[in-house]
């Protein structure tokens, strides 16, 4: 990874691929993280401080909110993931919005030469979680996250197969599907994870809410990728 200056890539280059960090400025927004620095190491946590890994979010929502969720679901995969020989898979996203920056109205600026609504903040940033286990079915869990960007954010706590049908809604596509499957989404142990994890969100969230809703087992569809 290489600072903007140090790209050796005009300006104008960088702007017709990518977001830059002139984007950002004077909008109150936060560059907030997709893949968690906190989640890497070494030169893979440098790399998720590009821009392409980056999307604008609430100040209060990325410091607070979300750094709390992120902060308790690394706690909980290293405990009931990672420590019983389990992998763990997430995936992250954001559901475009109507409102971009940078804002004509709101820089301070305003004689400098700069290209305004350029990125896309999201209304909703959403995560799916599966820890895989090869030799104990019972050691598997998925559940999903879907949470406002906003100061102050509801969160829904769900099934993978629940995200599915909202992204399906918001992003109005039928052919979404984050995981291959529901990766034991019944589990005692999922219950058991989402239980302690909301207890860690309380008072982070507003009125975080568990919405577990499970399809009869002959409407699953089991789709490899």
């Amino acid at each position: 990874m290489k600072i903007e200056s140090k790209s050796g890539l005009t300006k104008d280059y960088r702007k017709s691929t990518q977001a830059i960090c002139e984007d950002y400025e004077n909008t109150n927004y936060d560059r907030g993280h997709l893949n968690p620095n906190s989640f890497q190491c070494d030169s893979g946590r440098t790399a998720t401080f590009t821009l392409t890994n980056a999307v604008p979010m609430d100040p209060c929502f990325n410091r607070i909110h979300w750094g709390k969720l992120e902060k308790s679901l690394k706690d909980k995969l290293r405990k009931n993931c990672l420590n019983e020989s389990g992998t763990a898979y997430l995936v992250t996203g954001a559901v475009g919005s109507t409102e971009k920056i940078p804002k004509e109205n709101g820089d301070k600026e305003g004689d400098r030469n700069r290209t305004y609504d350029r990125v896309v903040v999201p209304s909703h940033i959403w995560t799916a979680v599966c820890c895989d286990h090869k030799y104990n079915n019972n050691l598997k869990f998925s559940f999903a996250f879907l949470a406002e960007n906003k100061e102050e954010p509801k969160l829904r706590v769900f099934s993978a197969e629940q995200l599915n049908e909202e992204l399906r809604k918001m992003y109005k596509s039928q052919n979404i599907r984050v995981l291959a499957d529901d990766c034991n989404a019944q589990s005692p142990k999922t219950d058991e994870v989402i239980k302690s994890m909301k207890k860690d969100l309380n008072g982070a969230f507003r009125d975080p809410k568990i919405e577990f809703q499970y399809p009869p087992p002959s409407k699953k569809k089991k789709v490899f990728g």
